[in-house]
């Protein structure tokens, strides 16, 4: 967590205090900081320029870090010294991109919005998405998405409008057994 980071999103949100991580405040999509992480995100967030950014889905368990897959996936990364050279964010349905800095911090660290609950609200999440993307191209090299099925067609139609390309890395039930695939996949790209 980077906590000048989640002191500026938390100004911007106008909040001075914040729920403990891991507590559900949030379930709508039409909640106001919904909204204002986005702007947040697509206005003032200033990612570090790292030579991949790393999508990966959003987990039940928030803040993502303390799910068991991130766990080990961030110690895989530190393993292999990937920090330097990775930066990752979480496809999350219901913020769009959430940068690793503010993974812990209100909002990203208290919601739950299942996939299912998007219906034709999937089209404004791709359309977002399609921005965030936008905007995170200009900080990385290559954007490289870890995703399961159901957040890669998000990811994928977001790319398709606009034209940006992604390496598309799906996984199906066996995501720890692609894990070290993916990690050093990474450390590949990151030498080059």
């Amino acid at each position: 967590m980077d906590r000048d980071a989640c002191t500026d999103l938390h100004r911007f949100l106008g909040i001075d205090s914040v729920p403990a991580a891991g507590t559900i405040v949030i379930t709508d999509w039409h909640h106001p900081h919904r909204h204002a992480f986005v702007k947040w995100f697509l206005y003032r967030y200033v990612p570090p320029k790292k030579r991949v950014a790393l999508i990966l889905p959003c987990s039940h368990v928030k803040p993502y870090s303390r799910s068991r897959i991130r766990r080990q996936l961030y110690s895989l990364m530190s393993r292999y010294n990937l920090w330097s050279c990775v930066q990752v964010y979480t496809l999350s349905d219901l913020l769009g991109l959430v940068p690793i800095e503010v993974e812990e911090c209100y909002p990203a660290a208290n919601y739950e919005f299942p996939p299912t609950a998007l219906g034709a609200l999937k089209s404004v999440l791709i359309g977002i998405v399609a921005h965030e993307l936008r905007k995170i191209r200009e900080f990385h090299g290559k954007i490289i998405a870890w995703l399961p099925s159901k957040h890669a067609d998000i990811i994928e139609r977001a790319a398709r409008a606009t034209g940006i390309e992604i390496e598309l890395r799906k996984y199906g039930q066996l995501a720890f057994h692609s894990m070290k695939e993916l990690v050093e996949h990474l450390s590949k790209v990151c030498i080059q």
